[in-house]
């Protein structure tokens, strides 16, 4: 992964996408439709529905022609032209025709193409190295690929020619410099009444006979429908053969997986154990299914329950999951009940995930790429509609929830999120959770209101209007005066009886003008201090308006901020300048240009759904962060006033 300092993500402005650094700085202006993540100093941006390639420094080195560009790998990307397949180099230049119905990306030199649903190889100048002949394959690996021709499985080398013929019933797959291989046995009818299947997926499926086809089904019990495989009349015998093709341990199972960790997993007479290179038994075949060995531990299930066991056969972690996955970056994921997963370290202890839970419905429409934490991070849900991503730690890296996101890779992950209209739009998050997205919003002031208007990538979905300044007034609306409190003594007094009160910091540089503190007996008072047509903010009214900020509470602050407010963009037109708040006799607090210049503050009462005798919500703003505390009744803080939008606010011209 790369370094913090080295790191351009995509950020979307609005409709717009360009690039910023970690710490949210735009580096590359918003000018695209779409931006892609880098790879290998390469991105592909979109404008006007097609794609080109920038390098890091924004310079285009492809221009706007294709329909589609992949991800550059090892000094590669495939590009997508007039509907037919190719590739670009690292200078942008179309070193490969684009003339394939379909391309995989080059592995050691050589990639995949299709035409007309054949398969040929090619080298890295576009010429072919086989003839289009093949089914189906797998990346070069060690200079061998895995090929499978008129319904067998072999491979070829680097030079397109077959070292291993076609003669095989499962993928040649290398690991360890041996291939778990399968043939017909013409001598032995087939006598399994269950077979395991993980030959080509990702999932631990088992199935049973029904008309002479295998009727596969997934762990939870579900029908696994994807594929359907016809059973033969003959049985397979699997064993292992080396490099050039020659049998290094006989035909002599039923099943037989990959090396990992210099063992492999074996199936005989219906149950799996583990053999060494030389195919010699070094944990005996006692165990009703098994995985492979990952991080120096292997699932095994014994009575219908999963545990772990060390590569010398010993039980690590106790048979008790009704489902259990390999190791990966030291978490393995097991099923503890009828319906919820979790996560379990090496030694068996369960990972905290703060409340969340997995379970099957769960992973019906969640996005992992290993079913594990991909770079310590994984995403999980409460509601099988919000997702968070959790670490390792169990702790939430975003505090609202996505509706997608995908694994992390390079430090970001794509995420989909749901705004206050409804609609869904994507943006990037990286590993700390910070997002990076702001929507684009517009400003109309008049004489005695803000009306702010937001945007997403799908146009205008939200509109408030706000006060211009701070509330500033001495009277009630029925002409009484709100007593001034012009000393602690005052303060304390008016705040022991329940009575309304304001007073201005003293403290305070700036002008009196918006200084007005108040407590919040002077708000709630039946006199009413608020002015026809106006309310007090909603704690929902400030989530509105953070969520046409955009961004994270850094971006959101600084656009809510005046520039005398640690130099604030005010881009929202809100205009927070930095006036203090009274916590209480006998101090009044002000840590903006005084003492402490560095630990401005200013807050404002909100109303809340909630209600607390002594207390009441106050939005925050503290130096650059955001909060929404609690605070005392008796404190003194500013008040800002919204009002409800009218068809007249609608028809503002943006």
């Amino acid at each position: 992964m790369l370094k913090k300092e080295e790191m351009l993500i995509p950020f979307r402005k609005g409709r717009k996408w360009g690039y910023a650094s970690f710490d949210q700085n735009i580096v590359i202006e918003c000018n695209y439709d779409k931006t892609e993540p880098f790879f290998e100093d390469r991105a592909a941006v979109m404008k006007e529905c097609k794609w080109g390639v920038i390098e890091r420094s924004g310079e285009i080195i492809a221009e706007f022609i294709y329909e589609d560009i992949g991800d550059f790998t090892n000094g590669f990307a495939s590009v997508k032209h007039n509907g037919k397949w190719g590739f670009i180099n690292s200078c942008g230049e179309l070193c490969v025709a684009a003339i394939y119905d379909d391309v995989q990306d080059f592995s050691e030199g050589r990639a995949a193409v299709k035409l007309n649903e054949k398969i040929a190889f090619i080298d890295e100048r576009g010429n072919q190295i086989t003839d289009f002949i093949y089914d189906e394959y797998s990346p070069f690996k060690n200079g061998i690929a895995s090929i499978k021709r008129n319904s067998k499985y072999g491979s070829i080398d680097l030079n397109g020619h077959e070292k291993i013929n076609c003669i095989y019933d499962i993928p040649v797959e290398f690991s360890e410099g041996l291939a778990a291989v399968s043939i017909i046995d013409e001598h032995n009818p087939l006598n399994l009444t269950a077979i395991k299947y993980r030959n080509y997926s990702p999932k631990y499926l088992s199935g049973y006979l029904q008309n002479n086809k295998t009727v596969w089904i997934e762990p939870n019990g579900d029908k696994y429908n994807k594929e359907s495989h016809e059973l033969t009349s003959k049985n397979h015998k699997s064993g292992y053969i080396n490099v050039d093709g020659e049998v290094a341990i006989p035909f002599l199972f039923d099943l037989a997986f990959p090396f990992k960790e210099g063992l492999a997993c074996v199936c005989k007479e219906n149950l799996f154990g583990y053999i060494d290179y030389t195919g010699t038994w070094k944990i005996e075949n006692i165990h009703e299914d098994a995985r492979d060995f990952s991080e120096g531990l292997a699932a095994v299930r014994k009575n219908g329950k999963w545990g772990y066991i060390n590569n010398s056969g010993v039980l690590q972690i106790e048979f008790q999951y009704l489902e259990a996955t390999e190791f990966l970056n030291g978490w393995a994921k097991v099923k503890i009940n009828k319906s919820d997963y979790q996560f379990i370290d090496s030694s068996g202890n369960i990972i905290n995930l703060g409340g969340l839970k997995f379970d099957d419905n769960f992973y019906k429409f969640t996005y992992f790429e290993h079913e594990s934490f991909s770079e310590n991070l994984i995403a999980a849900s409460d509601t099988y509609s919000d997702l968070y991503f959790i670490n390792t730690n169990g702790e939430k890296i975003n505090n609202k929830p996505y509706k997608e996101a995908g694994p992390f890779k390079n430090g970001i992950s794509n995420v989909v999120i749901e705004d206050n209209n409804g609609d869904l739009f994507e943006g990037f998050i990286d590993f700390k959770g910070k997002e990076y997205w702001e929507n684009e919003i517009r400003v109309i002031i008049d004489a005695d209101s803000i009306t702010i208007k937001a945007f997403n990538r799908f146009g205008f979905y939200n509109s408030q209007v706000w006060a211009l300044s701070n509330l500033d007034v001495t009277n009630f609306q029925n002409g009484d005066l709100i007593p001034q409190a012009q000393s602690d003594e005052e303060w304390e007094m008016f705040a022991e009886r329940g009575e309304p009160a304001w007073c201005i910091n003293p403290n305070n540089n700036l002008s009196t003008r918006n200084q007005k503190l108040y407590n919040w007996y002077a708000i709630t008072d039946n006199r009413k201090i608020i002015p026809q047509g106006w309310r007090i903010p909603s704690t929902f009214d400030i989530d509105d308006l953070l969520s046409m900020l955009g961004g994270s509470d850094l971006r959101q602050s600084n656009r809510l901020r005046s520039y005398d407010f640690l130099k604030g963009s005010n881009e929202s037109g809100f205009n927070a300048i930095p006036v203090g708040t009274r916590c209480g006799p006998p101090t009044i607090e002000n840590w903006q240009f005084e003492g402490d210049q560095d630990e401005p503050i200013t807050g404002w009462w909100l109303l809340s759904l909630e209600e607390k005798r002594d207390e009441a919500v106050a939005l925050i703003l503290y130096k650059n962060e955001i909060h929404f505390p609690w605070e005392s009744k008796r404190h003194g803080l500013s008040v800002r006033l919204i009002r409800d939008l009218t068809n007249a606010d609608d028809d503002l011209p943006f």
